[in-house]
């Protein structure tokens, strides 16, 4: 999604991570003529170009910062690196010439597969160069142009030195600007002739990848008279099951603080839980080796992806990149992390209740129970054959040939729990056998394992303990409920292990043991609701998998198959299992509520075991800088809209200029999106010059702990008949600091002028500020105005009503905020804000902002 909520803010954190710096070239911190130079004679850039450059530091160093806003004391711009030149291809137009690191690092977003499906044209910048860029032919036959704009000042000189930071931003509008002028590389340059109507929509990405970078993109876009542009700056449903520490939890059920099973086969903090309404195409999943689960998800959301090399064979390489479902391929792979966390103790204390008497009745009493390899053996074979009588006889069924696991199970109740007297009772039906225990307390104790077949369940510390103890579990559950097949077929020998039960939870839990053991394993399900019985689950073990199975358990299949080479679809290694998908189905869906999660340190999560990436420069202590400039000239009845999510990393002051002069009849349209940074100063200005024309501005800022989010935006009403909607909202949470700060101003002359302006901020706690800074300047009589602004907390009588109603505070809260912003959200083009927003959020190693 281009903009989410969650419990209580914006979608923000992503892949905090950053590539090895590979460079051809990085200069050193600080600005100074030479390098103003360097950088123009690096570009072969015309003398004028140089000039304005060398005004720009000119007015650069003679302007101070800003007295009014955000303090920007601790930015200190004689540290910052303000030109950084990979070492790779410049300005390609095939994806295979740029480096594998960095083109990995953009595949991450869904292209170049999103420019053949969605867009019209793509282009890429890496640090201070663009590396790829791309038309479709279509367009490039219509005449539209769509450069990286170092490239367009060398082809089109005229028409850039024309529009080129001349009246739509001024060299000298403020100290940022000239220092744009001065440093700028890179950025984009787009052209639409006459009544060309752009239907599919432009998009750049911009990655920020070096500590204490400056990024200085400039953007200039002009829409000829008739002619429409848009330009473009991108979760799981219910009932997902999510691999929480270490259990299976609903999505919408996980809660913040819960621990969640990351990619790194690490368990991670829940920071933020996201959920927002989503209304589009969803896709559903499923995958070879697991009938249990569907993953049902919007069709942007990153995976842990390995593409199969040939088909119908295995892959030799196994290298993992992240992928998004809208590009998912039948038989290629998704990834499951192995659990790796290891916690083995001697002793664990659980609660049992404990009866205390009729005055006291039953009680909780905690007892120390032992975490051995014959304890792990008895709880096996309780899974796999016990159950609980009345409270107090524990029982163990066996078949009348299973003596062998009889005698086990009366010597490891002796062993463990001192046990010397149990019971054979024979069954005449089924020639079985029970072993009855009379032991109140030893029942107590087996019913954390589930007193029903169809609850029984491994509790979470046996999932964490050392895999030694854990072979003996799987060992005797296999004894158990387990069966080896083999049978020669007219193809050939087919074997396979099987373990059964009516258990859901169990059957999963079996297979992520085994993968810790190194294990790979399938579930098939299969309904016998015409046998009026519960569903059975079946664990198989097959292919390579068997040999390293067959030795826990005691059967050697080598000498079955031979020297038979094993075949199998899955493959795993020590850190992840990788299964094949089997299907994909899309569906629409309205008004659904997703949901997402921010996950401490590596921010990824496993959905159905599989994982998946939290949908960006690397967070770095050091501060960085982003100042571009975009400059969008809006002909004579011309269209434009620029949709922007602004997500840089909360090291990076975001000073950016963006500004458009919109002709007789024209349309601006500004839908802008701010939830990352340290600092943001971003007031996207629209100068209305021509009659009836008319700029309409949406945007919302979110500034969470440490980030102080100054937006807004300008008006200028110059022509008669012009009208401009200004829709501003801002959240601001732990300590978090948002700002409106709009501008209006209509000139004498620009009669009937129309303007609305809406304003509205919430503070989630006591210790955020929201401000508005409403600027208005009429010198028109005529002038029709409308001015609303409101800042406020949550009200505490919305929440009491909603609660009185059967929701919890925490959905009250989440509630409200989806309100608040929905005007926002559904302006947002989330088709393809969704990319640039992971882009943007890149922090450097996917990052961008």
């Amino acid at each position: 999604m281009a903009s989410q909520i969650q419990d209580f803010e914006i979608r923000r954190e992503i892949y905090d991570d950053h590539n090895e710096e590979r460079l051809k070239f990085k200069a050193e911190p600080g600005i100074t003529e030479e390098l103003v130079r360097q950088i123009s004679k690096d570009k072969n850039e015309p003398e004028w170009m140089l000039k304005k450059r060398l005004i720009g530091l000119k007015i650069f160093n003679e302007k101070l910062l800003p007295d009014w806003g955000p303090n920007l004391s601790e930015l200190d711009i004689s540290q910052i690196v303000f030109f950084i030149k990979p070492d790779a291809k410049k300005n390609t137009k095939s994806w295979d010439d740029v480096p594998v690191d960095i083109r990995k690092t953009y595949e991450k977003l869904g292209i170049p597969e999103a420019e053949q499906r969605v867009l019209g044209g793509v282009g890429a910048q890496y640090e201070s160069e663009v590396l790829y860029h791309n038309l479709r032919k279509d367009l490039e036959e219509k005449g539209v142009v769509f450069l990286d704009m170092d490239e367009a000042v060398q082809k089109y000189p005229e028409l850039v030195k024309e529009y080129f930071m001349t009246t739509c931003v001024p060299i000298a509008l403020h100290k940022f600007s000239a220092l744009h002028a001065a440093v700028w590389s890179g950025g984009t340059f787009i052209y639409v002739p006459k009544n060309v109507k752009v239907d599919f929509p432009l998009q750049a990405y911009f990655r920020m990848n070096a500590k204490k970078g400056g990024q200085f993109e400039h953007t200039l876009i002009i829409v000829d008279e008739g002619a429409e542009v848009q330009y473009i700056e991108g979760c799981f449903t219910k009932g997902n099951k999510v691999t929480t520490n270490p259990d299976y939890k609903n999505i919408e059920n996980v809660k913040g603080g819960d621990k969640l099973l990351t990619h790194d086969g690490s368990y991670k903090r829940v920071k933020e839980k996201y959920v927002t309404s989503y209304s589009g195409t969803i896709a559903k999943t499923k995958l070879w080796g697991d009938s249990i689960n569907e993953i049902e998800v919007t069709e942007d959301h990153p995976f842990l992806y390995v593409d199969r090399e040939r088909k119908n064979e295995r892959n030799k390489n196994w290298n993992p990149r992240w992928n998004i479902p809208k590009y998912f391929k039948k038989g290629d792979y998704l990834a499951l992390p192995i659990n790796k966390t290891i916690v083995s103790k001697d002793f664990y204390e659980i609660e049992i209740k404990e009866y205390k008497g009729k005055t006291s009745g039953f009680k909780s009493v905690k007892k120390l129970i032992p975490s051995n390899k014959g304890f792990f053996k008895l709880v096996g074979y309780y899974l796999a054959e016990g159950s609980i009588s009345r409270g107090h006889y524990l029982n163990f069924s066996f078949g009348s040939h299973e003596r062998k696991n009889i005698e086990e199970v009366k010597k490891l109740l002796k062993e463990v729990f001192s046990i010397n007297k149990t019971l054979e009772m024979k069954h005449k039906k089924n020639n079985g056998i029970s072993l009855v225990v009379c032991s109140t307390e030893l029942c107590r104790i087996f019913e954390h394992f589930g007193k029903k077949a169809n609850l029984k369940a491994i509790p979470n510390w046996m999932m964490m303990e050392n895999q030694e103890k854990q072979k003996e579990l799987i060992k005797s559950y296999f004894y158990g409920d387990g069966n080896y097949y083999n049978k020669k077929t007219n193809s050939g020998f087919k074997e396979v292990f099987r373990i059964n039960s009516i258990s859901e939870k169990l059957i999963m839990q079996c297979r992520d043991i085994l993968l810790r053991l190194g294990i790979v394993a399938f579930i098939n399900k299969r309904d016998r609701s015409k046998e009026k019985r519960q569903i059975m689950y079946t664990l198989g073990i097959s292919g390579e998998s068997m040999i390293k199975f067959g030795e826990i358990v005691g059967i050697n299949v080598n000498a079955k198959m031979h020297s038979k080479k094993r075949a199998t679809m899955f493959y795993i290694n020590e850190d992840f299992a990788f299964y094949p998908i089997r299907n994909i189905e899309l569906k629409d869906v309205e008004n659904e509520p997703v949901y997402n999660f921010a996950v401490e340190d590596n921010e990824t999560f496993c959905v159905a075991g599989v994982a998946v990436h939290n949908c960006s420069s690397p967070i770095y202590t050091e501060n960085s800088l982003h100042a571009g400039c975009v400059e969008i000239h809006v002909k004579k009845g011309a269209r434009a809209r620029y949709s922007s999510i602004e997500n840089w990393s909360k090291n990076t002051y975001n000073l950016n200029t963006k500004r458009a002069i919109v002709d007789e009849d024209g349309i601006i349209e500004w839908v802008n999106g701010n939830n990352g940074s340290k600092c943001t100063m971003l007031y996207p200005a629209s100068i209305l010059a021509g009659d009836r024309s008319k700029a309409d501005f949406i945007g919302i800022a979110f500034a969470g702990k440490g980030q102080n989010q100054d937006t807004g935006s300008k008006v200028v009403h110059i022509g008669k008949n012009t009208s401009s909607t200004v829709i501003s909202k801002s959240i601001s949470k732990d300590g978090g600091v948002t700002s409106y700060r709009g501008l209006l101003h209509v000139k004498k002359g620009a009669i009937n002028s129309k303007s609305k302006i809406q304003c509205d901020a919430l503070m989630i706690d006591n210790t955020s500020q929201s401000n508005t800074f409403p600027y208005i300047n009429v010198e028109e009589p005529t002038t029709t105005l409308a001015h609303e602004a409101t800042v406020g907390k949550i009200s505490e009588e919305q929440i009491f009503y909603l609660m009185s109603r059967g929701l919890n505070e925490e959905r009250a809260s989440q509630i409200i905020v989806s309100g608040f912003i929905e005007p926002i959200v559904k302006e947002l083009p989330l088709e393809y804000a969704v990319e640039l927003n992971r882009l943007i959020q890149l922090e450097m190693e996917g990052s961008l902002g």
